[in-house]
This record gives structure tokens, sequence and C-alpha cells, in this order.
């Protein structure tokens, strides 16, 4: 967030900005690192909106609805693992379904790797409790998450545990779709308990009932895909709660999960945080100075809780993000991440 923020600063500072990022390029996770989030991400969007959303309310009313969606899941898998390049690879344990008012879905192993990444999963399960205004699921799986460098070292593995529940409810006056979505996530021994609220908008919503929705999508013969495309999407509110009983130290093992080229310490991450703090200091001096920028306080709470947590000794981050009173969602829709719409805190203990 906060380096993305800095890249939208007045020219006038861009040379400490280039400095700043020349000097911290180093300690930055590897690049795939991010790639390896946005798969875990897009595997659990499929299922929750395209698969839950779509598919599972058209067939839950019929005895035959677990067997439809195992289909469909399965294929869904193989054509994924048709469409991946020849360089790529991609196995799996095809899902098994039961069940009629709840549905659950399990898959043993979904596994694949690329030239950047490798990701292993197993046990990913969900269940669905599907209705005509509202939706029930529940999302969980284990990851192995490894990455490749350029010298096509491996890198890793980072385990990756994902649970998570969502209650998506159709409201068809403002044509949203609101999901309240609750995870409590690790990534190695670090506890990451997340809530949010995403709306997706689209003007196909207006029936305000899911059944309809998939009724009129099939005289169509539109696809889920399709639907994908055209939604769009905000987050309202969104609160994590980081901790480890010892937040700095997992930090330095994750560092070195990932940067082989040196060993960092405890002590080592430390002074060099607090040999680069006037830098940072000075950064957000001279960012501050610049009018209407209200992502610096993101950065200055940013940098004063990070010093918390490797001077001080906290264990815990909370982040919150909320809209400003007064906002509402359509103020929001289309813009992605807007620092002037929202409200940002940081707080460690």
């Amino acid at each position: 967030m906060s380096e993305e923020n800095m890249n939208n600063q007045p020219e006038n500072n861009q040379e400490q900005q280039a400095a700043y990022t020349t000097n911290n390029v180093d300690n930055k996770p590897n690049k795939s690192s991010k790639k390896a989030i946005i798969i875990i991400s897009t595997i659990i969007t499929l299922i929750v909106i395209a698969v839950v959303v779509i598919f599972v309310v058209r067939s839950a009313l019929t005895s035959e609805a677990a067997l439809k969606l195992e289909t469909f899941l399965n294929t869904k898998l193989s054509e994924i693992e048709k469409d991946m390049n020849s360089d790529d690879s991609m196995s799996y344990e095809p899902f098994k379904c039961t069940g009629s008012s709840v549905i659950k879905c399990k898959s043993s192993s979904i596994n694949i790797k690329d030239s950047d990444l490798e990701l292993i999963s197993k046990d990913i399960v969900f269940s669905v409790e599907p209705g005509v205004k509202n939706t029930n699921l529940t999302f969980s799986g284990d990851f192995k998450v490894s990455v490749f460098d350029y010298d096509k070292e491996r890198k890793g593995p980072v385990d990756i545990n994902i649970d998570c529940t969502n209650n998506a409810e159709i409201d068809g006056e403002k044509k949203y779709i609101i999901n309240k979505v609750a995870c409590t996530n690790k990534l190695n021994d670090v506890t990451d308990k997340q809530t949010s609220t995403i709306y997706l908008q689209n003007d196909k919503f207006e029936v305000g009932n899911f059944i309809l929705l998939l009724k009129d999508m099939e005289e169509n013969q539109e696809s889920y895909s399709d639907l994908i495309d055209e939604i769009d999407y905000a987050v309202t509110q969104s609160t994590n709660s980081i901790s480890s009983t010892d937040l700095t130290q997992s930090v330095v093992n994750l560092i070195n999960t990932f940067e082989k080229k040196e060993e960092y310490t405890k002590e080592s991450l430390v002074s060099q945080f607090e040999e680069e703090k006037a830098e940072i200091d000075s950064m957000i001096s001279i960012l501050s100075s610049s009018e209407d920028m209200p992502e610096v306080k993101i950065l200055k709470d940013f940098f004063d809780t990070a010093d918390n947590v490797l001077t001080k000794g906290h264990n815990s981050v909370d982040i919150n993000v909320k809209l400003k009173d007064g906002k509402d969602v359509s103020d929001v829709l289309f813009l992605g991440f807007e620092p002037r719409l929202y409200d940002v805190s940081f707080s460690s203990k």
C-alpha cells in the first residue's frame, strides 16, 4: 500500500523516493510471492462467486444438486488444466460433493506449478447452504507455496491455512450482492483474523433473487465468466488482526525463506530498521508538505507500527479500513482504493 501511494506523489519527491526504493529493494519479498497470493485469492474467488452464487442456487432445490456441482467443478478443473501453458503443470484429485440442503465438496489436493511458483494444496473443502435471498458458505484449505528466483532456485515453502465463512445477500433495489466475509488465516506461525464487507454490483442483480438471476442467464445463454467480467466491486470495511508469539522473529523467518543472499537475524533486522528511521522520517516530512495527501498519514502510521513491532516487542497488529462517514459504496465503485474516501488506522500491542 505504502509503495503504491509513494509512486503517486508529486514529481519533486521522486528522487527521494527512488533513493529509498533502491536502498530497500533487497529487503522486499520476491515478486513471485505476490503471485502466490493472487493465485490463492483467485481459487477462492472462483469457488465463492462463480460456483456458489451462480451455480449452486440453481441446483440446490433438486436431489441431484451435489452431483451437478461435483460435475461442474471437475469439468472446470479439467478445462483449467488444458488451458495451461506447456511449461506449466497441474494435478488434482477430483472434487466429491455430498448433501442436499447443505452441500459439502472436497478435493484432497490441487497442485499447480509454473516457472515462478509452485502451489501445493490439500483438503480443500467448502460447504454451501443456498437460498433465494441469502447464501451461506464456508471455505477451508491448506497450502504450501514455493517460489523460484531468476536462477530457478526454489525458495520456501511457506505454509498457509485458510478458513473462511461468507454470507452473500442479494439486494435488488440497489443491484448489489453483499458479501460479509470472516476468515482465520495462518502464514507459518502468524495468525491473521480478518473480517470484511464486499459489495458486487451489476444491473442483472436488480431481480433481487438468485434463482431468477440464474434463470435469466440461462435464457440468454450467458456464462458465469461473462457475468464476473461485468461486475464492479468495492470493499467498504475490512479489519485485520495479525499476531504471533514473537512477531519480529516470524517476520525474520519469512524474509529468510525467500531471501537467500543474506541471512537475517532478529537483531540485524531491528538494527537495520533503526539505521534507516531517520531517512524514513525525512521522507515522510517531505511528503507531508504536499497538499491533499491523506496517504501520508497512512504511511506514517504504518512505519510507527513497524517501529513498535521491531523495537518495542509488540506482537500483534490491527489494521482497520472503512469508508469515511457520509460516504457510500457508490462512491468507491470503479475507483478501487482511494485514501481520501477511507479511514485507515494501524495499532499494535
